[in-house]
């Protein structure tokens, strides 16, 4: 609220000064030029606050934080996905190694693939 007031108060000073100015040269050919120039630098007054807003420490911290967060955020979930798939093959590895485990023991227990007792 501070910033806002202090901006009313510098156009208002600006505004003030230029008109006792650009009255001076009143009816002058100048008068165009002073009016252009009364304008940019009123435009400058007013978008100087927003333009420190931007460029400001806390501004681009901000975004930097936002899309750190987000890129860290990615990186987790590529790497999950890449372990969870890691998982999965091992699993599947596992469970083959015990297959097979599983099949040697029946067939020296004398069992056949299909879990009858073989024929001697």
């Amino acid at each position: 609220m501070d910033e806002m007031l202090q901006i009313v108060k510098n156009v208002t000073v600006f505004v003030l000064l230029f008109s006792i100015v650009s009255n001076l040269f009143a009816k002058s050919k100048y008068e165009k030029y002073f009016d252009l120039v009364q304008g940019v630098i009123l435009i400058i007054l007013v978008m100087m606050p927003l333009f420190s807003w931007i460029t400001g420490e806390d501004f681009i911290d901000g975004l930097l934080r936002d899309n750190m967060s987000k890129v860290e955020e990615q990186f987790r979930e590529d790497e999950l996905r890449l372990i969870g798939g890691q998982e999965l093959r091992l699993i599947g590895e596992q469970e083959l190694k015990m297959i097979g485990e599983q099949r040697e023991q029946m067939l020296q227990d004398g069992f056949g693939l299909d879990g009858r007792e073989a024929d001697e």
